[in-house]
């Protein structure tokens, strides 16, 4: 059984850290859709620390989300 894979989606995500609650640290995620399939990792990681660095949030996390839709062949 043959299965293929189709690129439905693809974002950038930026997890910061927004503070703690009961000693744990709290976070918020930043989703940015319809990422060029043409985007390098390189490309990505430079988008986001840009887009972090005006950020007021602590701690952040760089994301990349690729979702595929399966179906049989």
């Amino acid at each position: 059984m043959a299965i293929t894979a189709t690129k439905q989606e693809r974002s950038l995500n930026i997890k910061l850290e927004t503070g703690t609650k009961n000693g744990n640290p709290v976070y918020t995620t930043q989703k940015f859709g319809n990422v060029a399939d043409t985007a390098t990792d390189e490309d990505l990681f430079a988008v986001a620390t840009a887009i972090g660095g005006v950020m007021a949030a602590g701690n952040k996390v760089v994301l990349k989300n690729e979702l595929y839709k399966l179906a049989q062949a």
